[in-house]
């Protein structure tokens, strides 16, 4: 298992099943590490694609943080009927955003 080597099949399984903000952190120093070792270079192109990887997968766990935090504060200033009525509204936007359910 190669789980040690940045970038590798089996580093990107242990990244995606650690905490979130551990998972930053690797993602962070990794996007730093292919920043620094390639730019200039012509494998940079290369790299680009890499980065792209890195960076989406840093965008959605950020994602999942802000998510978690808001559940969280809702939940905490919230009486519980309208967290209830903040769930389901938030429920009926994604269920909009996702478009209509096709049925075969």
């Amino acid at each position: 298992m190669n789980a040690s080597e940045p970038g590798s099949k089996d580093w990107w399984r242990v990244v995606q099943s650690m905490p979130f903000e551990e998972a930053l952190i690797h993602l962070n120093d990794y996007r730093a590490s292919l920043v620094l070792y390639n730019i200039g270079h012509p494998q940079y192109i290369a790299a680009s694609a890499l980065l792209g990887k890195v960076n989406a997968e840093i965008k959605r766990f950020n994602r999942i943080i802000d998510s978690a935090r808001w559940y969280r504060a809702c939940k905490n200033v919230l009486p519980p009927e309208q967290f209830d009525a903040v769930l389901i509204e938030k429920r009926l936007l994604e269920d909009q955003e996702r478009g209509p359910v096709r049925t075969v």
